[in-house]
């Protein structure tokens, strides 16, 4: 199935908006769009056969912290399509972005069978700088109570206290409570996974993986915010690539145990 391209309108210099519909081999699709970058659907099949739109009904803005916060209105570049990705590429100059230097930005989505959304980012600035970086995706979550299993090997306390996850009420891969104020640490750089989200009512589970460090969640009325981060500013030397990549997994399990099984970042390439 190939991707679809719809041309929404023109911004006042002349660049197309559009949506791109990425569609895999189940019938499942997201959405994209290249104003703000961000993911506007997320249509997968539920158990009873409907299919259901699990993105919050703004979208998902894919960039978080002081990047996202200036790229929410930016029109992005479209520099490449395949039959299953889009790469968008963006140029910041330093005056409109937060760290006064300019930044060439890259983000491509790639949506796989088994409902696997693959996001890379890329960062490079022209000069040396300091950035922050924080990933995000949004998810509906007005009809829905989402318990947490970490797989990370240390939880950061709101206090600034750093557990051992088998001192903690994570321990044993036990799924407990939301609780926005823990964050959850994993220092290795390859992908691995990070933290696995579920929802008894709906059976909707979220697993995600990521080569970034830290993970937490935001939560709001109707949207949950999955948020990854570096653990601290990065320093970028001029012409310097930092690139990241987040998994997220997207499953309807009914009447399995969630301790069962650990799941693996690779498990779409089987």
């Amino acid at each position: 199935m190939a991707i679809k391209k719809d041309i929404l309108r023109y911004d006042q210099s002349g660049a197309p908006i559009c949506r791109f519909t990425i569609p895999n081999q189940t019938g499942d699709y997201v959405e994209l769009t290249n104003l703000g970058c961000k993911v506007s659907g997320i249509h997968i099949h539920k158990l009873d056969g409907f299919m259901e739109n699990i993105a919050a009904a703004s979208g998902c803005t894919l960039w978080s912290g002081s990047l996202g916060s200036c790229l929410s209105d930016k029109v992005w570049e479209i520099a490449e399509e395949s039959d299953n990705s889009v790469l968008l590429t963006f140029e910041f100059p330093a005056g409109e972005n937060s760290f006064h230097v300019d930044l060439r930005l890259g983000l491509q989505v790639t949506w796989v069978n088994l409902d696997r959304l693959i996001v890379d980012y890329f960062i490079t600035p022209k000069d040396n700088s300091l950035i922050d970086f924080e990933t995000n995706l949004d998810i509906a979550n007005s009809s829905r109570a989402f318990y947490l299993r970490s797989f990370c090997p240390v939880v950061l306390r709101n206090s600034g206290e750093k557990c051992d996850v088998q001192g903690t009420e994570y321990r044993e891969l036990d799924f407990v409570p939301l609780h926005d104020a823990d964050r959850f640490i994993h220092f290795d750089e390859e992908i691995k996974p990070m933290v696995e989200l579920s929802d008894k009512d709906s059976a909707l589970r979220i697993s995600v993986y990521s080569t970034l460090p830290m993970i937490r969640t935001a939560s709001l009325p109707d949207t949950l915010s999955i948020i990854c981060s570096e653990d601290s500013s990065m320093e970028l030397h001029a012409g310097e690539t930092l690139a990241n990549r987040m998994i997220f997994g997207f499953d309807y399990i009914e009447d399995v145990n969630p301790d069962d099984t650990e799941p693996s970042p690779f498990t779409f390439f089987l």
